[in-house]
Order: structure tokens, then sequence, then C-alpha cells
């Protein structure tokens, strides 16, 4: 059998990082001109687009915090009035009054003082799907779950309480895992009808090539729906990438195609160097790699099981040090999860051909779940420990298992909490 190599050796990976390099500082150079331009006077006007309002209360008073998506890409957090209507989804006009503004805290989003002083008409053409996928439910919990899997819809506080409560915050974000669920879903859609024309009509075309040019033209489509968010950005990125490499037979599965996909989109997009849902991305398809190195040699259904506790144990300590949440029911999460490889090809069926409550009674009896979510902490040098134990890992064995154990250790001690 001939050994896939890697990409890049040695040379032509030191020639990659300069050409990133540069092409990364020539991206910072016009974010900087973007910068600049908004420095020019005390006040910058521009359209942006709603993606959240989200209720805050402070001293008896209650205000909302609007997420906006600024027309040069940036973002930008605003204060407005309990009395302002639902705003998420709709393009406005903002006035944003520039006082103090770092280069940072552009590139990252920051609050700004700002007057918004017109607000369009018509919805987005997102916001319309969301809004037509929520009538379809009767409960509204449910029709916020299925609007956040099919728009990025935000959902409420205390619907975000329960699914991080259960574990599944992942399963409800779109992220990378949905866009890769979604690819073999229209592969398969497409693969028995193009093969009947194909082996009649054009022969000579090289069939998994042209499938996969097809959904990843339906995929370009669905994610600049999505406004392409930092993780879906990452995962289509990635999945191009992926797919240069196996038709060329080199290595797929490595930490170097990785590697390379998160410099070539930082090169491109300097801002996602800000971006947790990024790096959140970034880290799960980081463990995956790091599992495959060591159990690829496994039984196909059993790397589908071991990979799912796997991911569950790795990301734990990133989902608790970020998020807090914790409860009884959160290690539900590796069988959800596995279940969901199911149900969303499905429920997405589902909802195309009529029958978009079918699974209404399942969610609402998981939704119902009591959980009794506990704040949890965890020091700085664990997660010093979790990182440098990560990445040793790649390299040697002993560091793998060495991280496993403390896994185990560290789940096995958020459990004793009950």
């Amino acid at each position: 059998m001939i050994e896939k190599v890697e990409l890049f050796d040695r040379s032509s990976m030191l020639i990659f990082v300069f050409i990133t390099l540069f092409i990364f500082l020539f991206s910072l150079l016009i974010e900087y001109h973007n910068y600049t331009k908004m420095l020019e006077f005390s006040t910058f006007v521009s359209d942006a687009k709603v993606i959240s309002q989200k209720s805050k209360s402070k001293n008896t008073k209650t205000y909302y915090i609007l997420k906006l998506k600024l027309a040069n890409g940036k973002t930008a957090y605003v204060k407005e009035s309990a009395y302002i209507r639902d705003l998420v989804g709709r393009k406005v006009r903002v006035t944003l009054f520039i006082k103090e503004l770092s280069f940072y805290a552009f590139m990252r989003g920051t609050f700004y003082n700002a007057h918004i002083f017109k607000i369009y008409r018509n919805l987005s053409a997102k916001e319309r799907v969301s809004k037509a996928i929520k009538a379809l439910h009767v409960e509204p919990n449910i029709g916020e779950v299925y609007s956040a899997l099919y728009t990025a819809s935000p959902i409420s506080s205390e619907l975000r309480e329960k699914v991080s409560a259960l574990g599944v915050s992942h399963l409800i974000a779109i992220s990378g895992y949905h866009l890769s669920l979604l690819a073999g879903f229209i592969f398969l859609l497409i693969k028995y009808p193009y093969s009947f024309f194909q082996s009649r009509y054009f022969a000579y075309r090289n069939r998994n090539r042209d499938i996969f040019i097809i959904a990843t033209v339906l995929l370009f489509t669905y994610a600049y729906f999505l406004d392409f968010s930092a993780s879906v950005l990452r995962a289509y990125a990635m999945m191009i990438i992926g797919y240069i490499i196996y038709d060329r037979g080199m290595k797929l599965i490595s930490m170097q195609t990785l590697l390379v996909s998160v410099m070539l989109l930082i090169a491109f997009i300097p801002s996602l160097l800000f971006s947790l849902g990024f790096w959140l991305s970034v880290s799960g398809v980081f463990y995956i790699v790091l599992f495959m190195r060591y159990f690829e040699h496994l039984h196909v259904g059993l790397i589908f099981v071991l990979l799912h506790i796997w991911l569950y144990l790795s990301m734990l300590p990133l989902s608790v040090y970020i998020f807090s949440n914790f409860s009884e029911y959160h290690f539900l999460s590796i069988a959800l999860t596995m279940l969901f490889n199911l149900f969303y090809p499905l429920s997405i069926l589902a909802h195309l051909l009529g029958f978009s409550t079918l699974f209404d009674g399942a969610l609402l009896l998981l939704l119902d779940f009591d959980t009794k979510p506990l704040k949890l902490e965890i020091s700085s040098s664990f997660m010093a420990i979790y990182f440098v134990l990560s990445l040793l890992a790649t390299r040697y064995k002993s560091a793998f298992y060495l991280l496993v154990f403390i896994l185990l250790l560290f789940f096995i001690q958020e459990v004793t909490h009950f």
C-alpha cells in the first residue's frame, strides 16, 4: 500500500508560511485603512445588520444590547431603549459616536455610543425564512431551536441556558459539524440521479469531482445566506482544501491540513483571530485529528462511538471554562450528538415535505428536563496543563494517554458536584 504524503515538506512549508504572512500583513493594512476612515470624524455613519438583540437590566432599568454587523464587516455593540421593537435580521442605518477607538477594539468589535435613525422596511431573506420556520411550530422554544438550526438565528437567554446545561450548545449553533452533515446529505441526494445520467451520456466525467462541485456551490449559497459566520467559513474553507488534498492522493486527516486551513483563513480575514466561535470550531477539528492519529486503524463503527466520547471529554474543559454551566444531564451530550447525525438531515427533509412537527414531541421532552445547572470555575493552571498536554499529544502517545487520564478525572470531579 502506498503511504500518503503530507501537503508540504519542510522547505515548501516554510515558503507557504512566508506567503501567508505577506497576505496577512497586506490584509491588516487594508483593515488599518478602514480603521483610519472611521477616525476621520467624530461620527461614523453606516448601514448595518442587526445580528442579535438581548434584554439587559441594571439598577431597575431595562434596555437592549444590539449586536450589529457594519457594512465594513466589523462588529458593533450598541445600547438601545427597552421600548424599541424587535430588530433582529433588520437592516438599519446607524450613527456611531467615536471618542476613543483602538485598532484592537476595531478588529474584535466593541461598544459604541450610537443612534439608529433609520430602519429599512424589508426583512432580510434569512429573517423571513426564520419567521416562517417559527410559524410552523406551536411551542415557541421548538420554533427557536429549528430557526437556530437552519438560519443561525439567536435564541433566548432561557433556552440558551437550557441547551448549555444539556451540553448541546454545539448542536444548536451552526458550525462545520452541520456543514459536513449537509455535505453528506447533498452527496446522497445527488449521487444516484447523477450517476444514472453520467454513466449514459458523459461517462468520461469524474463523478465524485462533479458531485463535489455541485455540493460546493450549494453550500456556498447557504454559507452566504448565513452571512459567512466564522465557524461556517472555517468549515467551508477546510472542505475545499480537504478535497483538493484528497483528490491528489495526499494525507487528508492531519494537523498540517488543519494548520494550513487556519493560516489561510486568518491571512485573508485577520478579524477571525478574535472570534470565539472560530477557535472553538478549530479546537473541535484539532481533537478529531488528534484522535484519528492514534485510532484510525479501528473499525469504523467503533471509531464513531469512541470519537463522540472523546470529543465530549476533550471539549468539556473548554465548554465549562467559557460557559460555566454543568448539569446532571450534561453527559447526555454524547448520545444526543450521535443521534443528531440522523436527526439533522431527517428534520430538514421533514420540513421540506410538510411534516415539520414530526420531532416536536421528542424535542419538548428533552427541553422539559428539570436541569439544575451549576456555575463551575476552572483554574487557569488546569487550563494551561490541558493546552500543553494537547499540544504534546500531537507528537507523543504517552502525552495523549496522560491527557485522556486527566480528562476522565476532570469529568468525574464535575459529576461529583451532584
